[in-house]
Parts: C-alpha cells; sequence; structure tokens
C-alpha cells in the first residue's frame, strides 16, 4: 500500500504532508470532533490530531474515496 499526503494514527505521524497533490485532509482529535481541511499546503500543525486521513481532491466527494477504477 503506497501513503500520500498527511497520514496520522493515534497521534503518531505515518506519512508526512511533503507536496501539494493529496492535500485534502480530514483530521479527528481525541474527542473524535472533525475537521476538514481542504487544501493542506503548506502543510498545517498536527497538534492536536489524533486520526488523520488525507487524498487528492476527489477524496471526500460521495461520503468515501473516489479512485480511478483503471489503475
Amino acid at each position: 500500500m503506497n501513503v500520500y499526503g498527511l497520514a496520522v494514527s493515534e497521534g503518531e505521524i505515518v506519512s508526512l504532508q511533503d507536496r501539494r497533490d493529496f492535500a485534502a485532509t480530514i483530521t479527528f482529535d481525541v474527542n473524535n470532533r472533525a475537521s476538514i481541511i481542504y487544501t493542506n499546503w503548506p502543510a498545517t500543525s498536527v497538534e492536536g490530531v489524533f486520526t488523520d486521513s488525507s487524498d487528492n481532491g476527489q477524496y471526500h466527494r460521495g461520503g468515501g474515496p473516489q479512485r480511478d477504477r483503471e489503475h
């Protein structure tokens, strides 16, 4: 599995936001409160982030990841 963009699991950084693409981000704090960052570039602080998932701009449309089925 390839991880692109920022990824945080239980407060531990799994992948850094190191480039402009894959910057649509949803974060959750320890109380499960969500925040959406539509373009996490330049990267914001992960202080207080418990769980995070990032992907390209199509990630959060329609309730789940939108993947290119040809690849």
